[in-house]
């Protein structure tokens, strides 16, 4: 999902580090934050539910007395300051201090001081596991907008994309289905179609009227590898978009999987 955009949202953190890779490491194993490179090289993150993103930056000096103060939210709090303490960090402040609320107070590898909240009713269950394929091409911003023009794509998430930063990561959706679109990254092992020779992966694009989001596709660029038609218990068609990559397009044709 994308990050939720509101007038006076709290969007964005800097943490001061000696050491950047130890403390990104210690907030990945800690808390389960991703840990990213910017387009600038920085060593970035997002929270666990792509709320809130940051950097750490070297030459400041840490937030080690308490002014304004950060809490982390922690499905608990006693097992959280235990890997606080295995990797690196520091209690500060013990679980109880600030009864009946379950709080503590701990300190990261570069000595900057954070709360650590747990909900008193515990956190929502963890939801079902879902999919979402990263498609790899050339001209990204191109494909973006294939995507926008040929599915009725909406973009949830950029980054690039812009005429200073020509590269793009874009999270797209469907009709609530979710795939992300990437300019390619042979540097990381990231092939588009057209580097790699042929398309490595098909897409399967489930619609109530295939042949119309396939007529609309051919006409925003992509070319047609086979007419819409009923077989092995679809009603399919397959397409070639302009990068490279093959979707199919299409229904059941009744319950699936067949019984």
């Amino acid at each position: 999902m994308p990050p939720t955009l509101a007038d006076g949202k709290l969007c964005y953190v800097e943490i001061p580090a000696v050491d950047v890779a130890r403390s990104a490491a210690f907030y990945a194993a800690v808390f389960g934050w991703r840990i990213r490179e910017r387009g600038d090289g920085a060593t970035a993150f997002d929270d666990t539910v792509g709320e809130v993103s940051g950097a750490w930056v070297t030459g400041r000096p840490p937030a080690a007395e308490p002014g304004l103060l950060l809490y982390v939210m922690c499905e608990s709090v006693a097992a959280t300051v235990e890997a606080v303490l295995a990797h690196g960090g520091a209690l500060v402040q013990a679980i109880g201090a600030d009864a009946p609320e379950v709080t503590a107070r701990i300190a990261d590898p570069a000595g900057n001081v954070i709360g650590l909240y747990q909900e008193p009713g515990g956190l929502p269950a963890v939801p079902a596991a879902t999919l979402a394929p990263q498609l790899a091409v050339r001209r990204g911003r191109a494909a973006v907008e294939f995507y926008t023009a040929a599915f009725g794509a909406v973009e949830e998430y950029r980054v690039g994309g812009t005429d200073a930063e020509e590269a793009v990561v874009a999270q797209l959706s469907v009709g609530g289905a979710t795939f992300w679109v990437a300019d390619e990254a042979p540097e990381h092992g990231t092939f588009s179609p057209e580097t790699a020779g042929g398309a490595t992966a098909r897409m399967l694009l489930v619609v109530a009227e295939p042949e119309r989001v396939v007529e609309r596709a051919l006409g925003a660029g992509a070319s047609a590898l086979s007419p819409v038609g009923d077989e092995h218990g679809w009603r399919l068609g397959r397409i070639a978009h302009p990068f490279g990559h093959h979707w199919e397009i299409g229904r059941p044709l009744g319950p699936w999987p067949p019984g």
